[in-house]
């Protein structure tokens, strides 16, 4: 599992991740950047989503999921999640419900890998710019949903 750094020492890495799709729902694909304490660049991947109406929320989930996979295979144990949705987020961190069970399995699924403490809303371009393309192109790898 992945922590916040909070009780264990600062942070090892940053993970920037993005989703979306076209229109919503539809067509999705997901991004994330992975980069170490000092800014150097550890990972990044566009994913394509195997699902034809993919909803915006789903796709920002299975961004932040595959980054957190990305980490854990990096042995990165203690990490800074930043993310530009806000209901991925607070979910995440436990201050807003879950009302749609496809959104909670994937939540679910990113709580195993990560303690949610340390979740931050802030915007990455590249992290946009992967799960753009990957939208229009399909991405370096597929997701299922």
């Amino acid at each position: 599992m992945i922590t916040d750094g909070g009780s264990g020492g600062r942070p090892e890495a940053t993970l920037y991740f993005d989703g979306g799709a076209k229109p919503n729902p539809g067509i999705g694909g997901a991004g994330f950047l992975l980069e170490d304490i000092d800014g150097y660049h550890i990972d990044e991947c566009a994913v394509g989503i195997d699902n034809y109406e993919v909803t915006n929320n789903q796709a920002e989930y299975v961004g932040l999921i595959t980054g957190l996979q990305c980490a854990l295979n990096n042995g990165i144990r203690r990490l800074l999640v930043k993310g530009d949705s806000e209901l991925v987020i607070r979910q995440m961190r436990g201050e807003y419900r879950i009302n749609n069970y496809k959104l909670e399995r994937l939540n679910n699924e990113a709580q195993e890998l990560a303690d949610s403490k340390k979740f931050h809303g802030v915007k990455n371009h590249l992290a946009d710019t992967l799960a753009n393309n990957a939208i229009s192109n399909g991405g370096d790898d597929t997701y299922y949903i």
